[in-house]
């Protein structure tokens, strides 16, 4: 078996006008950028290297059962067609699909059409090779992609701008792309998607256009991916059902709580600054450092001793220092 990446990549078999072809049947321009993206896809497989007979019954499943059953496979992640290019091209079908307005659709369909490229560059990170194979071993043939929402950024970059976008709607298409596979948004604590909700744009407005666009993104995506899996003679075909399925009406649900809560961790971490510059100045050391040295021990009755020094020191805000450690020296604590 020849592993993604440790080889030259196939060939292809067409020129140019082949690319130019498919691309304006896409509704997308033939120019320079977009078909050299095209044949970029068109070069990266969707099944590791060696799976000949797989890849020529794609199209029919009694001979992929059988295929896979000679070969002792048990599930295709992206069966969906031999490359890269393969993918892409369902994913804008499946957009049209959708029935959008022109305006978005033309968005879309430059962001679908750039969305995996970082595959080109993906395919030859060492771990994505050496987890291609460790699967392919298991019977599990999927060409891993780990990190490509991140790779080649520039590249999309530079040929969206060819292609017209500039500004905001570039700055959005860039964010959709780089966080296209993001749907633990779904299950993420609250706290932390908000740092990722508001890169999204500089205000809710724009956070929230974003994340409509980046979910529609996420649903053509699981639309177009297909997975095989072949159980006691029986083959199934499914979607991507998470994808398929990403909400975005609950990760703005969950944007929202995290505000909430991040706003009540910074107070309470205000309060706890205070409170410890407080402390130090009372007792030059912290409050657990100064009942250690009054011969109290570490373990629970160690939290009820603190509170209660605690409560005398609220309970005398405008004292100075020197006079409420007299007092607590005085006191006789739990």
């Amino acid at each position: 078996m020849r592993i993604p990446g440790e080889s030259e990549p196939s060939s292809i078999e067409s020129g140019d006008e082949t690319f130019a072809i498919q691309l304006r049947e896409l509704g997308l321009e033939a120019n320079r950028e977009n078909i050299a993206a095209a044949q970029e896809m068109q070069r990266v497989p969707n099944l590791p290297r060696g799976y000949a007979d797989i890849e020529d019954s794609l199209d029919d499943l009694e001979r992929l059962r059988i295929a896979m059953e000679k070969a002792g496979i048990t599930s295709i992640t992206h069966s969906e067609g031999k490359t890269v290019w393969d993918h892409t091209r369902r994913c804008i079908h499946e957009l049209e699909k959708l029935g959008l307005p022109a305006d978005q659709n033309e968005e879309l369909r430059l962001i679908l059409l750039y969305h995996d490229l970082g595959k080109t560059e993906a395919i030859r990170f060492p771990w994505n090779i050496s987890r291609t194979r460790e699967r392919a071993e298991k019977g599990k043939l999927q060409v891993a992609m780990m990190g490509h929402p991140e790779a080649r950024l520039d590249d999309i970059n530079r040929s969206l701008a060819s292609n017209g976008l500039a500004g905001e709607r570039l700055d959005r298409a860039m964010t959709v792309i780089q966080n296209h596979m993001r749907t633990d948004l779904l299950i993420m604590n609250p706290v932390k998607i908000v740092p990722i909700i508001e890169s999204f744009g500089a205000d809710d407005g724009q956070r929230r256009e974003t994340l409509n666009l980046l979910a529609l993104v996420i649903k053509i995506d699981g639309l177009g991916t297909q997975y095989t899996t072949l159980a006691e003679g029986k083959l199934s075909v499914v979607h991507d059902v998470e994808k398929e399925h990403f909400e975005p009406e609950a990760v703005w649900k969950r944007y929202e709580e995290g505000k909430i809560l991040a706003e009540q961790a910074k107070v309470e971490a205000e309060l706890c600054a205070a409170r410890a510059k407080r402390e130090g100045e009372i007792f030059g050391s912290s409050l657990y450092d100064y009942l250690i040295t009054r011969g109290f021990e570490k373990g629970p009755g160690m939290g009820l001793v603190m509170k209660r020094v605690r409560d005398i020191i609220s309970k005398n805000p405008d004292a100075e220092p020197a006079d409420i450690k007299k007092k607590i020296d005085k006191t006789e604590l739990p």
